[in-house]
């Protein structure tokens, strides 16, 4: 959660991961001008994994992002979130409503260290979102000409978002376009057409950068330019998913929906496991209902061969976190129920918001709407999931990353002051 005040001030000298929050700071980014080495990841870590098997990925968004976890050194905090079922997990996002979310270096480290791929976010949004993403399609003023008159998308911008990645050790980009081209010559569908091309461009440079990256396309724009979510992939968004290494949907999809997509996907010459259909954690008329249900969408994902997006798994931390007997043990216990699952009166009581949004209608349940006997097991999202093969051997030094000390070979070398 949020750091405090005063602490925020006495960290404002240590070295930090940060976003970009305008076009015009990515436009200025230069590798050169970094002073910031400690953010340099470790390598992505090789895991023994069929290629063709269904994804889970976990799409991190957290009271906006860049709270303790932007503190490339660590911190003294009692309390922080963290993610231990990285055997559930291929890919990471760190997602943040800024322009461009680069993840700070304590993920890539943890994710590279279990073998999952750490992806950062380029996001526009509303009004102001559309003029920088018509920037970003034909790039600055002073960018390179683009001789071809056909042609208006620019490199520039991708170009940059590839060097980033590279700079920073991390293996790709959520590109998340929620701003409409405005209705003016040319019309938007062209515009569109340029920017599925501008999408390619990137995957394709990142791949000869980083082997092994990827550039997810998030379902919000269509070919026609505006922004109109589909829930699920067919003509009106197969343009920008055969552009992109796959296509997250957006969560408002129904049970008929993956095998429908995964056909659309096969139709086209993709793998099934290249649609990832999207659980929003908290809710907010996801496909399941999401919080403890969070299963239900990527079970019905994975049986039809897709793979499946979680978003905001912080939601056990973020939303549990104000009640008082809320402490490290209390996390623990509500991730293991959200990944492993639990008898059902192992779980709080959360409020449900009616489906209906244009009900202001809200109600206790235990897991959600579900109500099952206290007998019956109630599964966790790890379930639906093939756990990650290892090789033969096992390594561990029972440290998760957080405490009070550090320790050198089981002894202690500093202690937190």
């Amino acid at each position: 959660m949020p750091s405090l005040a005063l602490h925020q001030a006495k960290d404002a000298l240590k070295p930090q991961s940060h976003p970009l929050s305008t076009l015009e700071q990515l436009k200025k980014w230069s590798p050169l001008d970094k002073k910031d080495t400690a953010n340099r990841a470790q390598p992505l870590r090789a895991r023994p994994i069929d290629p063709n098997h269904q994804q889970l990925v976990v799409c991190h968004d957290m009271a906006g992002g860049y709270k303790e976890d932007k503190d490339v050194q660590g911190n003294n905090y009692k309390k922080i979130y963290h993610l231990d079922y990285w055997q559930y997990v291929d890919t990471f996002i760190y997602f943040s409503h800024e322009r461009v979310a680069i993840p700070p270096v304590q993920w890539i480290n943890a994710c590279h260290a279990n073998g999952v791929r750490c992806l950062g976010t380029f996001l526009v949004e509303d009004e102001r979102g559309a003029d920088e993403l018509l920037e970003f399609l034909h790039g600055p003023p002073d960018a390179t000409i683009i001789k071809d008159p056909r042609q208006l998308w620019n490199p520039f911008y991708p170009d940059k978002l590839v060097d980033i990645a590279v700079h920073y050790g991390f293996d790709g980009w959520l590109i998340n376009v929620e701003s409409s081209f405005f209705e003016t010559m040319p019309p938007p569908v062209f515009m569109a057409q340029q920017l599925s091309k501008q999408v390619n461009y990137l995957r394709e440079a990142l791949h000869m950068q980083i082997p092994d990256s990827l550039v997810l396309w998030y379902d919000s724009m269509t070919t026609d330019g505006v922004i109109n979510y589909q829930n699920t992939l067919n003509a009106s968004n197969a343009m920008f998913f055969d552009a992109s290494d796959g296509i997250y949907l957006n969560y408002w999809w129904k049970n008929t929906t993956p095998s429908e997509a995964v056909q659309e996907a096969k139709d086209r010459g993709r793998r099934a496991e290249e649609v990832y259909f999207g659980t929003d954690v908290w809710g907010r008329k996801t496909y399941g209902g999401g919080q403890f249900n969070s299963y239900k969408g990527v079970q019905d994902a994975m049986e039809a061969g897709a793979s499946s997006v979680l978003f905001g798994t912080a939601w056990t931390y973020e939303y549990f976190s104000g009640n008082k007997d809320f402490d490290d043990a209390e996390f623990k216990r509500l991730e293991r129920l959200f990944w492993l699952g639990g008898q059902n009166e192992e779980f709080p009581i959360v409020n449900v918001t009616s489906a209906d949004d244009d009900k202001d209608e809200k109600k206790e349940s235990h897991v959600n709407e579900t109500v099952l006997d206290p007998a019956v097991f109630h599964p966790g999202v790890g379930a639906m999931i093939r756990p990650a093969p290892s090789s033969n051997w096992f390594a561990t030094w029972f440290d998760r990353g957080l405490g009070d000390a550090f320790y050198f070979h089981g002894q202690v070398s500093k202690r937190a002051a």
